[in-house]
């Protein structure tokens, strides 16, 4: 059985393949399926040209949670926190 599964967004800059899990309030749970989308990306066919790219994983969320930070430090994933007057302003763009 497959299971159909959507990163909140991937995008290619500077030759690197970005995917992105966004949350309102960091969950633990958001690495795991970093790791899964990560792990499936070569596997899709929309994305079987750029398999072999190198790729980041970002969680992206509103506040700093300094334990999950720690973790994605760990595991090489980028974490970012967005505004609301940085999502405001992507509106107005």
């Amino acid at each position: 059985m497959t299971l159909l599964r959507w990163a909140d967004a991937i995008f290619i800059k500077d030759g690197i393949v970005h995917i992105v899990e966004a949350k309102l309030r960091p969950m633990p749970g958001a690495l795991a399926q970093l790791e899964l989308y990560n792990k499936l990306f070569p596997e899709t066919p929309e994305f079987i040209q750029y398999k072999n790219w190198p790729r980041k994983l970002v969680f992206l969320t509103t506040i700093l949670d300094t334990a999950i930070a720690e973790m994605t430090t760990e595991k090489g994933i980028d974490y970012e926190i967005f505004t609301e007057e940085e999502i405001k302003d992507a509106y107005k763009e």
